[in-house]
């Protein structure tokens, strides 16, 4: 299961995991990404919690900057809290040190996709099959 797609009735079971984990060793900065990735992507989060989560991430990546892991719960956070540009270079980040990691890509392609059709001029789309044939 993708780490963005966790069912809302098992949200809440493993919050509680991941924060005891974090609880019982709290200078494992994988532990605290996950809880904080966790505690931000909850339906009913609020600006406080992503704000905290925020800092969990960023202090998380103070201390193992080069955890992949951490790097892609921060990028999914900061999207969550609107920022794009940083979720982005976030994302950009794990999609050069884990090519495996295809939500990352995908994250990276749909951007891209995104950027690209905002460039289009209108009425782009409607030259239609003669318009394509007779170049006009």
């Amino acid at each position: 299961m993708r780490p963005d797609r966790i069912i809302v009735g098992e949200v809440r079971g493993a919050e509680a995991l991941a924060r005891l984990a974090h609880e019982g060793d709290p200078d494992q900065p994988e532990y605290a990404g996950l809880y904080a990735f966790i505690r931000a992507r909850r339906p009913d989060a609020k600006e406080e919690d992503i704000a905290t989560s925020l800092g969990m991430l960023r202090k998380a990546i103070g201390k193992q900057g080069d955890n992949v892991k951490i790097h892609y719960y921060l990028a999914c956070v900061l999207k969550a809290a609107g920022q794009l540009g940083p979720a982005i270079r976030e994302y950009r980040y794990v999609a050069e040190r884990d090519p495996s990691n295809v939500d990352a890509a995908r994250e990276l392609r749909l951007h891209e996709m995104r950027k690209g059709n905002s460039k289009q001029p209108p009425n782009a789309g409607e030259a239609g099959l003669f318009g394509k044939l007779f170049k006009r």
